[in-house]
C-alpha cells in the first residue's frame, strides 16, 4: 500500500545550497595519532652534534662454559670453551651452575683454555661434569702477602645513534585563506596542526622501529641521515633477543624479564611495550582465577600492570606501531630522546611572492638506548 502523499512545503521540496547546514564546529582528531612509546620515553639533553656517543663498561666475566667433553667426577683437568679460559686465576673457587650441586673446585694451573683443578674442594664431594656446563667464578681467594696480579681493567665499548630529521609541509592559495570554512578558522594554522600530529607520529614509529643507514650512517650527498630505534638496539647480537614462537603467558612474560634479572639489571624503570594482539593476551593473564560478585555491573577485565614471579611490578602500555608478535621490557632510566639543540620542533615560514601561505613544521631528534644488551628485553615470534 502506497504512503500518502503531502502536499505540504517539504524540507525536500527546498533548492539545494539555500539552507543553512548544520556542520559540527569540531573536528575529530585523526584516529591513528597514538603516540603511547613517545609518552613512556623521556626527553634528555640536547644534543650537541648529529652523532651522539656513550660510553659503556662490562664488569668481568664472572661466569664460564665447559666444552663439549663430560668430565669424570675425579677428573682434574677441565677445558673451558673456546677462549674463556683468560676469565680465571690460579687460586680460582669454581662451581657448576647445576640443581642441587655442591661440589666446588680450585683453579691450581691455567694453560690457555685447559684448567687443572682440585676436586672437591672444601669438603665438598666431587660429581661428573656435564658436557659444556656452566660454572659460577665463586671468587679467586688470595694468600698472605701476595703481589700485584694481572690487570683486570676493562676497556670501554663505545655506543652511538645519530640523528634524523622530521618534516611536514603545508602550501596553501591566498584565496584558499581567504574563504570562510565551517569548523576551521584558519585554514593554514589548522593544516600545521594536522601535519604536526603526523610527524611525531613519524618520530614514535621510528623510536619503535627506526633503523640506521648501514651505507651511510652519517648521512651523504645522496643518502638520509637515520636513526635507530628500541627494536634495533633489542635485538642486536648479544642482546636479551627471544623469538621463540610460542603464545603469550604470564610464564613466557616471567622468562623474558628473568633474561634481564638474571644479567643483573635488579633494579630500573621498566615498562612492557604491547601492540593489542598482545595486549588482549596479557589482559587475560590469570582470567580463571577472577570472579565477579553479585553486585557487579561491569563484565570484562584489562590489565594494566603485571607483577612479576620476581616481584617487580611492571606497567603495560598499549602501542599498535610495535610489531603484533612482539612485546618489549625497556628500563626508562636508560633511554631519552635527544633532540638535536635548537631543533626540536621549530616552523618554517616561507617569504616567497607566491600568492598564498607556506609552512614547514622541522625537528630533529635520535635516540639515546644505554645497556641494550642486557637492561631490556624483546620477544617477537609470539603467536
Amino acid at each position: 500500500m502506497a504512503i500518502s502523499a503531502t502536499s505540504l512545503f517539504a524540507s525536500f521540496d527546498v533548492t539545494a545550497g539555500t539552507q543553512k547546514p548544520d556542520v559540527s564546529p569540531l573536528l575529530l582528531k585523526s584516529l591513528i595519532n597514538s603516540l603511547s612509546t613517545l609518552s613512556e620515553v623521556p626527553v634528555g639533553e640536547a644534543a650537541q652534534d648529529d652523532r651522539i656517543q656513550w660510553t659503556e663498561e662490562d664488569l668481568n666475566a664472572h661466569q664460564f662454559t665447559s666444552d663439549s667433553a663430560t668430565y669424570s667426577s675425579t677428573a682434574t683437568t677441565i677445558n673451558t670453551a673456546a677462549g674463556q679460559g683468560v676469565r680465571l686465576s690460579v687460586g680460582s673457587l669454581i662451581r657448576e651452575r647445576a640443581d642441587a650441586e655442591t661440589e666446588v673446585s680450585q683453579v691450581t694451573a691455567i694453560s690457555t683454555d685447559a684448567l687443572t683443578v682440585t676436586r672437591g674442594y672444601g669438603g665438598t664431594t666431587g660429581t661428573t661434569v656435564a658436557a659444556s656446563a656452566t660454572f659460577d667464578i665463586i671468587s679467586t681467594p688470595q694468600q698472605e702477602g701476595s703481589d700485584i696480579g694481572t690487570d683486570a681493567s676493562r676497556v670501554q665499548t663505545l655506543v652511538d645513534n645519530y640523528t634524523q630529521i622530521y618534516e611536514r609541509s603545508i602550501k596553501v592559495t591566498g584565496s584558499q585563506q581567504a574563504r570562510a570554512m565551517y569548523s576551521i578558522a584558519d585554514t593554514a594554522a589548522h593544516s600545521l596542526d594536522q601535519r604536526t600530529l603526523e610527524v611525531k607520529r613519524d618520530l614514535n614509529k621510528s623510536v619503535v622501529l627506526g633503523v640506521r643507514n648501514s651505507s651511510a650512517a652519517g648521512g651523504s650527498d645522496s643518502q638520509t641521515r637515520t636513526m635507530d630505534g628500541l627494536r634495533a638496539f633489542l635485538t642486536q647480537s648479544g642482546a636479551n633477543n627471544t623469538t621463540t614462537g610460542e603464545g603469550l603467558t604470564l610464564a613466557a612474560f616471567n622468562t623474558l624479564f628473568s633474561t634481564i634479572d638474571s644479567d643483573g639489571a635488579e633494579s630500573g624503570d621498566w615498562v612492557c611495550f604491547a601492540p593489542q594482539k598482545q595486549y588482549k593476551l596479557i589482559a587475560a593473564f590469570d582470567a580463571s582465577n577472577r570472579r565477579l560478585a553479585e553486585s557487579d555491573t561491569v563484565a570484562g577485565y584489562t590489565v594494566q600492570t603485571v607483577l612479576t614471579d620476581l616481584g617487580v611490578e611492571i606497567p603495560v602500555v598499549k602501542d599498535n606501531y610495535w610489531p603484533s608478535d612482539t612485546i618489549a621490557f625497556v628500563d626508562r632510566s636508560r633511554v631519552s630522546l635527544r633532540p638535536l639543540v635548537d631543533r626540536a620542533w621549530f616552523i618554517l615560514d616561507a617569504e616567497t611572492l607566491v600568492d598564498g601561505k607556506q609552512a614547514r613544521v622541522v625537528g630533529e631528534w635520535t635516540l639515546e638506548c644505554r645497556d641494550a644488551k642486557y637492561a631490556h628485553a624483546i620477544h617477537s615470534g609470539l603467536t
